[in-house]
């Protein structure tokens, strides 16, 4: 997976076409992921501003199918986390004749999935509290709620750093008014220099990308 990872990212046609081979291999890698790939194809993605929208809607669809992907399910809930409000509402085709919409709902069931499911490592469980972290700003009073509820889920796990994490979330929710929630769980900025780097490769546009994306 790293050499597969070092050959896209040198001889990839297009941005588009590198992260769709990125995330086939997610799909097959099983845990044959190390931490520092994984990192590795989450600044790639987060900095490639450009296809945002694009990424989350390919990457959300691909999880619901693939579950039992461990790398995949640690990229995807990273993303999901900073990116789910550019997907919801959105529709987009995913076949020849098959057209899908994401709602809110949808991303909370996938985020209950994952949570009850205790074969997935620590590191993707604490993933999962900080993604849980960053949707409570992004989707309805209701929603965030149920996104909550999975936190004090988390404060009895058996894994002491999700624990802390969940009640650390948890407290700052109980503590901080709505305004300082959604400063605190903003996106995180994209690096202007990686950008630059990444816009040397053409980048092709689907047409669910809205208009302020392809500005």
């Amino acid at each position: 997976t790293n050499k597969i990872f070092s050959i896209l990212e040198t001889f990839s046609p297009s941005l588009k076409w590198e992260i769709d081979n990125l995330l086939k291999m997610l799909c097959i890698a099983e845990d044959h992921v190390s931490e520092e790939l994984i990192n590795k194809i989450i600044n790639l993605l987060i900095d490639s501003k450009e296809l945002h929208q694009y990424t989350m809607f390919r990457f959300f669809i691909s999880m619901k199918s693939n579950l039992d992907q461990e790398g995949l399910i640690r990229v995807g809930i990273y993303l999901l986390g900073e990116l789910a409000h550019l997907i919801i509402g959105v529709s987009a085709q995913v076949g020849e004749n098959e057209s899908v919409t994401i709602s809110e709902n949808d991303i909370v069931e996938l985020v209950t999935k994952i949570a009850n499911d205790r074969s997935y490592s620590e590191a993707a469980h604490e993933a999962l509290m900080n993604c849980c972290f960053k949707l409570i700003g992004k989707l309805s009073p209701d929603n965030a709620q149920k996104i909550k509820e999975i936190l004090e889920q988390g404060t009895k796990s058996f894994y002491c750093e999700v624990q802390e994490r969940a009640n650390e979330y948890l407290v700052f929710t109980q503590i901080a008014n709505d305004q300082m929630q959604k400063t605190i769980t903003e996106n995180v900025p994209v690096n202007k220099n990686l950008l630059r780097d990444a816009c040397e490769k053409n980048v092709v546009v689907d047409d669910f990308e809205n208009e302020e994306e392809k500005n």
